[in-house]
């Protein structure tokens, strides 16, 4: 992995040893334990946190997002997202925590319903007082 900071974001590029293909990757890289997909952070300067986004090994984008949630409900809030893990069924899992409560956490996973990713399951964090 060659790291790449061009002023307004942090990121790199994985090279391929194997076929010399070159794929985004960002400040750092998880690959599924199949290795058929990984997931990138990277940070662009300004943000409140990191992107996330999930390739197929082959670089092609499969989702995107940040590390975090947002309530789609007046008066809640969102939760952070950290500590990504693949597990051996393929399916990303991280952990979420309320804004307004870093004490109240839960497992949630990246699930496709129709044709949308998102996080579930979403849990009502007290908004902020």
């Amino acid at each position: 992995m060659l790291n790449v900071e061009d002023g307004m974001s942090f990121t790199g590029k994985l090279i391929n040893e194997r076929t010399g293909a070159v794929t985004d990757a960002g400040r750092s890289v998880l690959f599924s334990e199949d290795r058929r997909a990984y997931l990138i952070s990277e940070y662009s300067n300004g943000m409140d946190g990191n992107e996330w986004k999930v390739y197929s090994v082959k670089g092609d984008l499969s989702w995107y997002g940040y590390d975090s949630t947002r309530s789609d409900e007046q008066g809640q809030s969102g939760a952070t997202l950290r500590d990504p893990v693949w597990m051996p069924n393929g399916e990303l899992v991280a952990t979420a925590a309320c804004f307004t409560d870093q004490a109240r956490k839960w497992k949630v996973k990246l699930v496709r319903q129709d044709i949308v990713w998102d996080w579930a399951p979403r849990k009502k964090c007290p908004a902020a007082r």
